[in-house]
């Protein structure tokens, strides 16, 4: 007698992706409920430990439709990649203890405005030029109150953050700077920020985002801003609830993030691979995105750009009652003609605006130090005291010539 097809006594094992028999349907019900209990378990357990650890906390910095990046307020930061620090940007996004934004009585403030080696992330955050200048000031304060009795107190803020331009932090001194009411703007002129102020027209497509600046020659040479890049990239900039959660909350998230970092920095497939495949997606979707009415100028002089930029610096510094600084990087190994080729014309811009220039390049020379000024380009501990000390000189300068009007 043949046996009845076994396809009668057996229904279908998947039924909208669940097992069809009782006993299946249990157990992948059980699995389900399972992973759904132990994955999240799973992942705070990994982010504790990496909290632990201090892994995957270097991620300090969120996406700005008006400035490109700004710092993630009261963000955890682990920094490793030269020298080491881990301390907390302030509340409002500032690698500096907290401050008031109001200006307290009888308060001097100095505000230094820079990219990654004035943010210093690479030395703990009482070691860096900033907290260094402001310690020895204050110390040299209550050593003769007689001196500046209108001063009890004077306070450096720092206002660095990685990779800004000098067009950026133009632009964060309107902002969010004027508001802390500095008497004095200080701002570190590195090598390369002059690049960074322009952009070519023929390359927004792949430009960094961020504000740029050229000459209107149709209205007098006048400085312009050109926001066509950040508004092209205007849904990449603006607010991610969910990636702002992660970028601010997640060690998981950083620990994938600074992988990223890294393989564009020493992994030249990765960089080169990831790099053609966003401009080819860039361009494929080019023809899909919104027409951006972007201004139509010629390729710009990269300095004279630049010292429009710092003109504009000093000239709102005296508009609201404060001095205007300009402290340039160290190039003591003479490693950048261009950087060096561009002191002359500063000076002579300086002299005829009435702004001062310190050039950290004989002090840093002149160091007998048995210490490293230099990680690798940033500055090391013994960098920030040289450069902590020329600050707290200058300003004791000014407080003095303050003193004798």
């Amino acid at each position: 007698m043949p046996e009845a097809p076994i396809t009668e006594n057996i229904k279908s094992d998947t039924n909208g992706g669940a097992p069809a028999t009782p006993a299946a349907r249990q157990s992948w019900q059980r699995t389900t409920i399972e992973f759904l209990v132990l994955a999240p378990l799973a992942v705070l357990a990994l982010e504790g430990f990496f909290t632990l650890l201090g892994v995957g906390e270097q991620n300090f910095i969120k996406p700005d439709t008006e400035l490109g990046s700004v710092h993630i307020p009261a963000k955890v930061v682990t920094w490793r990649l030269e020298g080491f620090s881990r301390d907390t940007m302030s509340k409002n996004g500032w690698r500096d203890i907290e401050r008031t934004v109001a200006k307290p009585t009888g308060t001097y403030r100095v505000a230094l405005l820079g990219d990654s080696q004035t943010e210093a992330l690479q030395v703990p955050l009482e070691k860096d030029w900033a907290r260094l200048a402001e310690a020895q000031l204050n110390a040299e304060q209550k050593k003769s109150p007689e001196r500046h009795p209108d001063v009890s107190n004077i306070e450096v803020l720092n206002f660095g953050v990685s990779g800004y331009s000098t067009a950026q932090e133009y632009l964060q001194l309107q902002k969010t700077v004027l508001a802390y009411q500095p008497d004095l703007i200080v701002v570190l002129y590195s090598r390369g920020d002059s690049d960074e102020n322009t952009v070519d027209p023929a390359k927004r497509l792949t430009a960094e985002p961020r504000p740029f600046f050229y000459l209107d020659d149709l209205d007098g040479n006048k400085l312009t801003l050109d926001q066509s890049v950040l508004i092209a990239n205007k849904e990449k900039l603006t607010s991610n609830g969910l990636l702002e959660f992660l970028r601010a909350n997640s060690r998981i998230y950083g620990v994938w993030d600074q992988t990223n970092f890294q393989l564009n920095l020493t992994d030249k497939f990765y960089y080169k691979t990831r790099r053609a495949l966003t401009n080819f997606i860039a361009k494929l979707f080019a023809s899909y995105s919104p027409t951006v009415a972007a201004p139509q100028y010629a390729l710009q002089d990269k300095l004279k750009v630049t010292q429009a930029l710092l003109s504009q610096i000093n000239d709102t510094a005296h508009k609201n009652g404060a001095d205007f600084l300009l402290i340039t990087f160290p190039d003591i190994g003479d490693v950048d003609p261009i950087f060096r080729a561009q002191l002359p014309a500063l000076h002579k811009q300086s002299d005829a605006e009435k702004f001062d220039i310190i050039e950290l390049t004989q002090p840093f020379r002149d160091y007998k130090g048995n210490q490293s000024l230099f990680y690798q380009v940033h500055f090391a501990e013994a960098g920030h005291k040289v450069a902590a000390q020329c600050l707290a000189d200058y300003v004791m300068t000014i407080l003095q010539k303050r003193s004798e009007k």
